[in-house]
């Protein structure tokens, strides 16, 4: 394996040189569902960002097509930040352009965060009038609660910021209330009726098992 590869850091957001510091390999216990078990080789990586210093952890196991090729590793720390496919794409490959700037750019972080708000707003057919006034009419239609309303109306004023050219700047800690608001709006609009859809599935078949006939 090469002592460096080009990886995309999630730390500071660069394309950069990672330096292979340390490598561990280790027996990972599988089970197969007659409750056997099956070891395979496993690996941890790592590596050290060039850029700017910072460590990252990578794993990978023997069915991978080349278990040494970190661009194709598992990312374990730090964590991803990638939003799940239950969310739109357009507001997916927003929020994904808009992590990899978020150390680099807050300004830039925060435009693109408004910009994703916009998105949200364009997939439940707003898109006539102000931000301001679609998230209005989102909070009164009942796709998210007023609270929720005041933190995306929180988003909107500082994406404004980050796009105005004067002495007013996002700051990381913006950025990082931001990121937290920005989720808690997905949380509530796609993950948790998706949840909520597959534990009223779960729940109907359980009670439909318990009404089944004797010696079935």
């Amino acid at each position: 394996m090469s002592s460096k590869t080009v990886l995309l850091c999630k730390h500071c957001g660069n394309e950069a040189p990672h330096v292979l510091k340390y490598t561990h390999q280790y027996k990972e216990i599988i089970y197969t569902n007659d409750g056997e078990e099956y070891p395979m080789d496993a690996w941890y990586y790592v590596v050290v960002c060039e850029t700017c210093d910072n460590v990252s952890l990578y794993g990978t196991w023997e069915l991978s097509d080349v278990p040494s090729d970190l661009t194709q590793a598992t990312l374990l720390y730090p964590a991803r930040t990638e939003l799940p496919d239950i969310v739109p794409k357009t507001v997916r490959e927003t929020y994904k352009e808009a992590s990899r700037i978020s150390k680099l750019a807050p300004n830039a972080f925060a435009v693109q965060i408004r910009r994703a708000l916009e998105f949200i707003c364009a997939e439940h057919k707003l898109s006539k009038g102000s931000l301001q006034d679609k998230l209005t009419r989102l909070s009164e239609s009942g796709i998210i609660p007023p609270k929720l309303a005041q933190l995306a109306d929180a988003i909107r004023l500082l994406g404004n910021i980050g796009a105005h050219a004067d002495s007013t700047i996002v700051t990381r800690d913006d950025v990082r209330y931001l990121d937290d608001f920005f989720r808690a709006v997905i949380e509530y609009v796609y993950i948790a009726p998706e949840k909520l859809e597959k534990l009223s599935e779960s729940l109907k078949k359980r009670k439909e098992k318990q009404n089944l006939p004797n010696g079935n």
